[in-house]
């Protein structure tokens, strides 16, 4: 129990404060896919939270990728993450700003790669690097 705020913490998972730029996509009832653009607020092993005005809506099915900057390179590390959308917050003006998303896959884009070599039973890294 969190004394200061009276509230009991539920969360399994260490949360990383991190603004870093996201793109989400989830489906529409006519098929196509919506597209969304925002920065993520926070970032767990389980979930996340997405800054945005295109939000999706609660308990659609979310698919993000989140771009990671390497320190040492020119070039991005990408995490993927899917999983359906908890809740949806309001800023001041009742306006959509953000959803948070508990995540039921995260992956690396070289974990990724990874599995989808043994799926296929081929080694992509060696294609990739070809």
């Amino acid at each position: 129990m969190c004394a200061a705020e009276g509230h009991l913490e539920l969360r399994k998972a260490v949360r990383y404060s991190l603004d870093l730029p996201v793109t989400f996509r989830w489906p529409a009832p006519s098929g196509q896919d919506h597209l969304g653009v925002g920065f993520t607020r926070d970032i767990s092993s389980a979930a996340l939270f997405v800054l945005s005005e295109q939000c999706p809506p609660r308990d659609a099915y979310v698919s993000c990728e989140v771009m990671l900057a390497r320190p040492t390179a020119q070039r991005y590390c990408q995490l993927f993450a899917s999983g359906r959308v908890l809740r949806i917050e309001l800023n001041s003006l009742r306006r959509v700003f953000g959803f948070a998303l508990l995540s039921d896959v995260v992956m690396l884009d070289s974990e990724l790669l990874e599995a989808r070599s043994q799926a296929l039973g081929v080694d992509l890294k060696a294609c990739k690097s070809a």
